[in-house]
């Protein structure tokens, strides 16, 4: 490789850098503002859940009998990512779901948040009743519609059960897919999704003599409904977390790789010039 190109990749790579130390940058602080947004969410989701558990009692909503179960279908909600450079998240997901659901097709209705998942399932000929194009800002605003979608279909008791899968963030690097039943919503599915997101299940003593107005069955179904949006609302963030963790990570990756690049084409540029200023010099001394 003549020393003029040599010049010209080292340019090229310099100009990379610059672009990949950007978005590396801007993936930081995206995850940084969403792990902010999600662990303010988790305090107050904390305390939620230890005023759902006290009023367990009351109102059985981890109770099955007051959901229809004879009915065929079902509702998936599906968390995909927005942008295509993650897509390794989005197959994972969606090999999991087309796995579960081969079968019986038409007895499986699909809702889904952000694009990619939509693009995917509409090109598989799967029944998508409702697509949500969230804002890369996750805002409670936003998801009006998708909570009342729900609202909905729990009134109406459109669907025997109704899930949520979505990709969920271990730690900075690493990231799996994951599902949540919604609907019906048992003690024992909520436990464990509390222990997968670091919330202690609440032991607490009930009040028996709790009077809630104007009667119980208003109120069951308003906390409820509470419960889902709220739960529907975390996978969401944490969903985003996802995206950004590992679009992060291949930033990063991405960012070192180019760097050792660099440094190798420096080496090899400053070697060449060498050698190129050593050849002058011989051929100055023979004249």
């Amino acid at each position: 490789m003549s020393l003029k190109q040599i010049k010209n990749q080292l340019k090229s790579t310099r100009t990379l850098q610059k672009i990949l130390w950007a978005m590396e940058l801007a993936s930081s602080i995206k995850l940084q503002s969403l792990t902010a947004q999600t662990r303010s969410f988790k305090r107050f989701f904390k305390d939620f859940i230890q005023v759902v558990v006290s009023l367990q009692p009351h109102l059985h909503i981890q109770d099955k009998n007051h959901f229809v179960i004879d009915q065929k279908k079902k509702l998936i909600l599906v968390i995909s990512t927005e942008k295509w450079l993650v897509w390794s998240l989005n197959s994972k997901l969606f090999d999991i779901i087309e796995s579960r659901y081969k079968e019986g097709k038409d007895r499986v209705d699909l809702m889904t948040i952000w694009y990619k998942g939509e693009v995917f399932f509409r090109k598989n000929q799967r029944n998508i009743v409702a697509s949500f194009p969230l804002k890369d800002k996750i805002n409670a605003e936003y998801l009006v519609n998708l909570y009342k979608f729900l609202e909905v279909a729990l009134k109406d008791q459109t669907y025997s059960k109704i899930k949520i899968y979505f990709n969920h963030s271990k730690n900075a690097f690493s990231q799996s897919p994951a599902r949540l039943t919604l609907s019906p919503l048992s003690q024992e599915t909520l436990k464990l999704f509390l222990h997968e997101i670091n919330i202690p299940y609440p032991d607490i003593q009930v009040n028996d003599e709790l009077i809630i107005e104007p009667n119980i069955e208003a109120y069951r179904k308003n906390t409820i409904q509470y419960v889902i949006e709220n739960l529907v609302y975390y996978c969401i963030l944490d969903s985003k977390i996802s995206e950004n963790s590992a679009r992060f990570a291949l930033m990063k990756l991405a960012n070192q790789n180019n760097q050792e690049k660099e440094k190798k084409l420096t080496t090899d540029y400053n070697k060449a010039r060498q050698d190129k200023i050593t050849q002058d010099l011989m051929i100055a001394s023979l004249i």
